[in-house]
C-alpha cells in the first residue's frame, strides 16, 4: 500500500493524473499535495526532486545514501526534504532518517541556506497532527552530523563495534537468527541459560506469580524481542524442513483443507433443487452487517468525517498497558474505586 500511494503522489507531483482511487488514498494524495502545493506557494521558483536518490558524498559518507521522497530547494534560502509515510507508529519530523535526508539534499551548500526544514507526511498516524515540521540552522543539523552521525557509522563500521540487540534496529536484520547478542537478550527475558535449550534439559521458566514488580516490568519491557525471536526461530525452521533440511523431532505436513465454491451459481441451483420449498434464495446468503465507523470514513471526503461522527458512540476498549510517560492518564484501579467508595460512605454517614 505505501508503495502504491508513494507512485501516486511522485505522478501527481509531476503533473500527471492518477484514476480514481479508494477515498483513503485519495485524502493521502490530497493532504501530500496540498503540503508541497504550500510550499511551492510559499517558496516560488525552486527546485525540486521527487524520488531522488540522495547521498552523503559532501561529506566522505559515500556510503549512505536513500532515496527522497521529495525536496524544494530555493538557493541561498530555505531547502525543505519532505517524507511520506503510510504507517501507523507516528515518526518524528526530526528522525535520523529525515536529518540525513536534508544533509544529502543540501550537499555541499548547507551552510548557504538560512534554514532547513524537514517534514513527515503520515495520515494513517495512531497519535499526533498528521503532518508534522522540524525547522533548524545549518549549524544545527552539522552539529547533529559531527557529533550523532559520525560517531555511529564510525563505530559500526568498527571490528568492535557494541551489538546492541532491540526490537526496532533488528525487526528487518537477516543475520538476527545467527546473532548471539540478540539471542542472549532473547533469552534473558526468560532467564534461561542458552545451555539449557540444548540437550534433553527442561528449560525453567520463572512463574510470573513469584516475581517481583521490578522483574515483571523489566520482563514486559522486552516482551517483544522475546516474541519477535520466537517468530524468527519458527520461520526459520518452516524455511529449513521446506528446504529438505533436517530439524531433529520435525517434520512438514499439509495443513488443513480450505473448503470453497467451484461454482457458486451452480451450488446455489443444487441447493434449491434439494431443499425444502420454504428456503428461500435469500437464506443461502450470509446475512448483510452494516459498515464500521472506519470503513464507512473510507467511503467520504475527509471533510465530512465530522459530521459523520454524529452518530458514533464510543464503547471503552479493552485496558491498555503502556509506559510510565506515556500522554494518557493511568486508569483507577479497582482498590481505587473501593476506598473512593467507602470514603464517599464515610462522609455522608458522618454528616447525618
Amino acid at each position: 500500500m505505501g508503495t502504491h500511494v508513494h507512485s501516486l503522489i511522485e505522478r501527481v507531483v509531476k503533473g500527471g493524473v492518477v484514476d480514481k482511487q479508494p477515498i483513503d488514498i485519495e485524502n493521502s494524495i490530497n493532504l501530500a499535495m496540498d503540503v508541497i502545493n504550500g510550499i511551492r506557494t510559499r517558496f516560488p521558483g525552486g527546485h525540486e526532486g521527487v524520488e531522488d536518490r540522495v547521498g552523503l558524498d559532501a561529506y566522505d559518507l559515500a556510503e549512505v545514501w536513500g532515496t527522497m521522497d521529495y525536496r524544494y530547494i530555493v538557493y541561498g534560502h530555505s531547502l525543505f526534504a519532505v517524507d511520506y509515510k503510510n504507517g501507523v507508529i507516528p515518526v518524528p519530523a526530526d528522525s535520523p532518517q529525515l536529518l540525513t535526508y536534508a544533509l544529502g539534499a543540501a550537499g555541499k551548500f548547507l551552510d548557504d541556506f538560512q534554514q532547513i526544514t524537514t517534514c513527515v507526511i503520515q495520515p494513517n498516524a495512531l497519535e499526533g497532527p498528521p503532518v508534522k515540521w522540524h525547522t533548524m540552522t545549518p549549524w544545527q543539523l552539522r552539529h547533529w552530523l559531527d557529533h550523532v552521525l559520525r560517531p555511529a557509522i564510525a563505530e559500526a563500521k568498527s571490528p568492535h563495534a557494541r551489538a546492541i540487540p532491540g526490537e526496532y534496529q533488528c525487526r528487518w536484520c537477516p543475520a538476527k537468527s545467527n546473532c548471539p547478542e540478540y539471542r542472549d537478550k532473547s533469552l534473558a527475558v526468560a532467564k534461561l541459560e542458552y545451555k539449557a535449550l540444548v540437550g534433553n534439559q527442561t528449560p525453567v521458566i520463572p512463574s510470573p506469580e513469584e516475581m517481583t514488580p521490578e522483574q515483571l516490568a523489566d520482563v514486559y519491557t522486552k516482551l517483544p524481542l522475546l516474541t519477535d525471536w520466537i517468530k524468527h526461530v519458527q520461520a526459520v525452521v518452516a524455511s529449513r524442513l521446506e528446504k529438505g533440511k533436517p530439524v531433529p523431532g520435525y517434520k512438514r505436513v499439509a495443513g488443513k483443507n480450505k473448503r470453497s465454491w467451484r461454482d457458486e451459481e451452480a451450488a446455489k441451483q443444487f441447493l434449491l433443487d434439494n431443499t425444502p420449498n420454504e428456503v428461500m434464495e435469500e437464506d443461502m446468503y450470509s446475512k448483510p452487517t452494516f459498515l464500521s465507523p472506519a470503513q464507512a470514513e473510507k467511503l467520504i471526503p475527509r471533510t465530512s468525517w465530522k459530521d459523520l461522527s454524529e452518530f458514533v458512540e464510543l464503547t471503552p476498549g479493552k485496558p491498555a498497558i503502556v509506559p510510565e510517560s506515556h500522554k494518557k492518564e493511568a486508569l483507577t484501579s479497582s482498590m481505587d474505586e473501593f476506598k473512593k467508595h467507602i470514603k464517599t460512605q464515610y462522609t455522608q454517614e458522618k454528616s447525618q
